[in-house]
């Protein structure tokens, strides 16, 4: 999906639309060009809109409004099948001793006040508050990038332009907090999503679906090698935490105070935030910060503080090999897979060295496994060719000391299925 961001409050009431950027014109010319030779009939209200001189100023979406069949027809996303491994909190996040005291005092001083909103919002505030504490008290906020987290109050969140009951819209909305990873505010490093709502008033999904969704767009648009947001859903009390992952499924986890505990419920929102900040740290990330390049003060006091994980270790590419065997389900032969587990997969093994003295290998081809060719990509005699170049690319461009696997510098694949045992000969 193309598009642009933009910020409410600049573009509400403006006069004058900025420039069309070029990547969005010659987007535009193409779809001109595709609604003139298209096949099929292009509904009227889309030839309409489309043919009209380019604006920023398309009616509004807001997520506020939005069910959620809406969200996932306008942003193409959809809930993912079972149990996710993100449900399943990764760190311990102690809460001091003094919460729980501290939101009992609360809720005597508020006891005959009305359910409110802002009431939500102080018993977020001081979750999100304590959970921060505690994992800066351990030292999980640290990171080799210098990505900071902040906390931003009202986020404007836009994305457009996004198409609704036929006719194109900006998507635009105002998320109550969201977590800023980074020194610049720029929606595509806003990888939490936090929505309060008052006690036991839970409206559609649409709405932090929507948000979390105009995010992962921008991401992904920008060329970021992760593109996963994270979010929650609360009043207060109950919390549903979210996840849309790089496939576009989303899934949810429930967590309430009286049932699971606050514990329990500190755990997963501490768990998220450093997903969202491993998110932010993979290798196109830094096109977003403002601190690029860091000094070579810096690097030295990185390098000092690093931790050792060994000067070679062969381990994490036999890992990348048997994580995509799970995905594929057959270490010899072609299976369908989606380019972006392959993504995830790689982006996983190439940074898990960030912040250490470590190294690591890359290969994709070893005595255990079929001939890559075969494997991710088709070796008819039409395209064995060019698959073996677009794997040799891919490998030579990795960090990590390479590996050649003895006929693959020529492009060898595995031998027919369908011979004989008999073509299989001992040499004497």
């Amino acid at each position: 999906m193309t598009g642009y961001q933009t910020k409410p409050n600049k573009m509400v009431g403006t006069k004058k639309p900025p420039r069309m950027p070029q990547g969005f014109r010659l987007w535009y010319e193409r779809l001109i060009h595709m609604i003139h030779h298209s096949e099929s009939e292009v509904p009227a209200p889309v030839v309409a809109h489309i043919e009209q001189p380019f604006s920023h100023d398309l009616p509004h979406l807001n997520p506020s409004d939005m069910t959620l069949p809406q969200t996932e027809k306008v942003f193409n996303i959809k809930p993912a099948d079972g149990y996710q491994s993100w449900q399943f909190p990764s760190v311990n996040v102690p809460l001091p001793a003094e919460f729980g005291l501290w939101l009992q005092k609360y809720d005597e001083l508020t006891e005959l006040s009305v359910f409110t909103e802002a009431k939500s919002r102080c018993r977020v505030d001081a979750l999100i508050v304590a959970v921060y504490r505690s994992l800066s008290d351990q030292g999980l906020l640290q990171n080799p990038t210098g990505t900071r987290v902040t906390l931003a109050l009202e986020s404007p969140l836009a994305w457009g332009p996004v198409l609704h009951q036929n006719v194109p819209h900006t998507c635009i909305g105002t998320a109550d907090y969201s977590l800023l990873f980074g020194e610049k505010d720029h929606m595509a490093c806003h990888l939490v999503i936090i929505e309060a709502k008052r006690r036991g008033c839970f409206p559609d999904q649409g709405q932090i679906l929507a948000y979390m969704a105009m995010v992962q767009t921008n991401r992904r648009s920008r060329g970021q090698s992760n593109w996963t947001v994270w979010g929650a859903l609360t009043d207060g009390w109950v919390f549903h935490f979210y996840q849309l992952n790089m496939e576009g499924e989303w899934s949810v986890l429930q967590l309430q105070a009286r049932r699971e505990g606050w514990q329990a419920i500190a755990n997963m929102f501490g768990s998220i935030v450093l997903h969202a900040q491993q998110a932010c740290n993979s290798p196109l990330r830094l096109s977003l910060s403002s601190d690029q390049a860091p000094t070579s003060k810096k690097r030295k006091s990185a390098a000092s503080t690093a931790p050792r994980i060994g000067s070679l270790q062969l381990a994490p590419m036999e890992e990348f090999m048997s994580e995509f065997e799970d995905v594929l389900d057959e270490k010899y032969i072609f299976m369908p897979w989606k380019l972006t587990k392959m993504k995830s997969i790689v982006e996983k093994w190439q940074s898990f060295i960030e912040g250490t003295d470590g190294w690591t290998t890359a290969f994709c081809e070893n005595h255990d496994n079929g001939r890559s060719v075969s494997l991710f990509g088709p070796d008819a005699p039409e395209f064995r060719e060019i698959s073996a170049k677009m794997l040799a690319l891919m490998m030579v461009t990795m960090t990590g000391t390479l590996f050649i696997y003895q006929g693959q510098e020529i492009g060898m694949i595995n031998a027919p299925r369908e011979w004989p045992i008999e073509e299989y000969k001992v040499q004497s």
